[in-house]
């Protein structure tokens, strides 16, 4: 099964990148294909290591339209499930990941680390109930 890695970015050490790498070796060693947005902006030339999470990446060539574009055509046509990281309700690219999901009828998975394991847990519910 192929996944997504969805999480924040943005105000994180190195844009979180230790997070993305620890989910996406974790469940490759589970022998989930991955696709993530971390090795996407990587493979594009941004390098994020080091930073404190709140720079401008332009001057790498990051441009947030593109990269939200890329992200979400991987969504829509590239994968079978998006799986989300812990504190993923705090960004808008991964509620925008999430959401895209849902209305496709992709499945999404919270993922939670219990010990050295990992727990995936189907979200059913919308994100938010409007009245």
């Amino acid at each position: 099964m192929k996944v997504y890695i969805a999480g924040k970015m943005r105000c994180l050490p190195s844009f979180g990148a230790e997070e993305f790498r620890k989910a996406a070796r974790v469940l490759r060693e589970r022998d989930f294909e991955v696709v993530s947005p971390l090795e996407m902006d990587e493979a594009a030339g941004i390098t994020v290591d080091g930073l404190t999470g709140f720079e401008d990446l332009a001057d790498q060539g990051f441009d947030i339209r593109s990269t939200l574009m890329a992200d979400l055509e991987a969504v829509l046509f590239d994968v079978d499930a998006v799986v989300l990281l812990p504190g993923w309700r705090g960004s808008r690219g991964a509620i925008a990941e999430y959401a895209t999901a849902r209305a496709a009828s992709i499945p999404t998975w919270e993922l939670t680390y219990v010990g050295e394991e990992i727990m995936l847990t189907e979200i059913t519910a919308p994100l938010a109930v409007i009245k």
